[in-house]
């Protein structure tokens, strides 16, 4: 299967899973109490290409107790990590987290905000790492689903 054929499919199959019943869905906008068992999906758009990693692509990233795993689809990269998640009021949550890549690390919090039961915007906040605080804040669309 030729890479753009592969990446195709991984687009096809994230929409399938956005618009499928599964999706957590909700009468008003509520963010989970814990993100464990739960998939967030995360647009990452062109204008953030100076990170290097992430630019324009689609990140898949499945929490369990302390620990997610994560794919880049894009790139096909995958990584993994530790995180905090806090729910600031019903529709405002901070997931803080420490990533691996291999012998770097790089740390970032991401500040949900519900827009209905299953999505909504968050902020990228960078604090240590690979391009650390000095690359400032950006704003993307977020989903979770089961």
């Amino acid at each position: 299967m030729a890479p753009t054929d592969k990446l195709t499919l991984n687009i096809l199959l994230l929409l399938y899973l956005l618009l499928h019943n599964t999706l957590l869905k909700a009468e008003e906008c509520q963010l989970p109490k814990a993100m464990d068992g739960l998939t967030l999906i995360l647009s990452v758009g062109e204008e953030y290409s100076y990170i290097g990693l992430f630019e324009n692509d689609v990140i898949e990233m499945t929490f369990y107790q302390q620990s997610y795993r994560a794919i880049g689809h894009r790139k096909n990269r995958n990584f993994m990590g530790e995180y905090t998640y806090r729910k600031l009021t019903s529709n405002v949550a901070q997931i803080k987290t420490r990533e691996f890549f291999g012998a770097d690390i790089l740390q970032y919090s991401l500040t949900l905000i519900c827009e209905t039961g299953y999505e909504g915007s968050y902020t990228y906040a960078p604090t240590a790492g690979k391009g650390g605080p000095q690359l400032g804040i950006m704003i993307e669309r977020y989903v979770i689903y089961k």
